[in-house]
């Protein structure tokens, strides 16, 4: 699949970047055989055609829930956080506000409130 990196022409660099830039008929599968060009810059054998993978990478499929993986170099790159926001919504109650709540707040014992207030009155004893 990912062959060594090997240095490029710069006739090579420029078919590499025209092929970039073309929409070909063919569609990359994973019958297709990759070489890894340089970095993240993989070419078809077949068609010639170059895909680079990295956080633009159009090539991503599910893969877990945590994870997306590129069909054609087979690097796995993290979920984005906007993707996985919109199962929350499924699954919410039909019945349930969808408002975005504010901040809770976690409700305070009584010996918690009686030391808050001992606390405020010594910082004011203390400012007199």
């Amino acid at each position: 699949m990912a062959g060594q990196p090997s240095s490029l022409s710069d006739s090579e660099y420029h078919r590499l970047w025209g092929s970039l830039q073309q929409q070909e008929s063919h569609v990359c599968t994973r019958q297709c055989e990759f070489k890894q060009v340089f970095g993240n810059m993989f070419l078809c054998t077949s068609s010639g055609q170059a895909h680079v993978c990295d956080q633009n990478c159009n090539q991503r499929i599910f893969f877990d829930n945590h994870n997306d993986i590129c069909r054609l170099s087979r690097k796995l790159f993290p979920r984005q956080a906007d993707a996985s926001m919109g199962d929350e919504g499924a699954r919410k109650r039909s019945g349930e506000d969808r408002s975005m709540p504010g901040p809770m707040k976690r409700p305070q014992s009584a010996e918690w409130r009686d030391q808050q207030a001992q606390l405020e009155r010594q910082a004011a004893a203390a400012a007199q």
